[in-house]
C-alpha cells in the first residue's frame, strides 16, 4: 500500500466536510476513484456462526394478546407495534423483567452468603457438590427405597460403628 502525500489526505478530509448532512456516502482516498458501498443497514445478512430466528407471524391488526406458541428461542423477538394495545406488550416486557430481577436477586443471595471472594470459589464448589449429592440421594430413594437409603447414609455419617 502506498504511503499518501499530503494534498490526498487534505483532499479527503475536504471531501468528507463537504458532503452533505445525514448523507451515507463514503468519500473515497483518492479523487477519481470508486467509492465503497455505502452499508445498507438491513441486519439481515446472516453472520458466520450466528444462527438466524424466524418471524413471528402476526395477524393483520396486530396481536390482542401474548401469544402463546411464541418461542423466543425460535422467533425474532416481538414488538409494541405488534400488538393491537400496547398495554399488553408492556405487561409482557414487565413480567419478563420480573422474573429477571428475581433470578438477579437469587444469584446476589446465594453469592452474598459464600462469604469473602476469597472463598467463594471453594464455598461454590461445595454448594455444586451438596446440590449433586441431594440429586442422587432423590434417585437412590426413587429406585431402592427410603428405609435403604436412610441405612446407606447411617453408614457413611458413622464409619466407626
Amino acid at each position: 500500500m502506498a504511503k499518501k502525500s499530503k494534498p490526498e489526505v487534505a483532499d479527503k478530509a475536504v471531501a468528507e466536510v463537504s458532503a452533505p448532512i445525514g448523507s451515507r456516502e463514503v468519500a473515497s482516498a483518492v479523487p477519481g476513484s470508486e467509492a465503497p458501498e455505502a452499508a445498507t443497514g438491513d441486519g439481515d445478512a446472516a453472520k458466520p456462526g450466528r444462527k438466524t430466528k424466524l418471524a413471528f407471524s402476526i395477524p393483520e391488526g396486530g396481536l390482542e394478546a401474548v401469544p402463546v406458541d411464541h418461542d423466543p428461542t425460535i422467533h425474532r423477538p416481538l414488538r409494541a407495534k405488534d400488538f393491537v394495545d400496547v398495554v399488553v406488550y408492556l405487561e409482557m416486557m414487565a413480567a419478563e423483567h420480573t422474573a429477571k430481577a428475581a433470578k438477579f436477586a437469587t444469584k446476589a443471595t446465594k453469592i452474598r452468603a459464600l462469604g469473602s471472594v476469597k472463598k467463594r470459589a471453594k464455598s461454590a464448589r461445595l454448594l455444586a457438590l451438596l446440590e449433586r449429592t441431594a440429586q442422587l440421594e432423590a434417585m437412590l430413594r426413587a429406585d431402592i427405597g427410603d428405609e435403604a437409603v436412610d441405612e446407606v447414609l447411617q453408614v457413611l455419617n458413622n464409619p466407626t460403628e
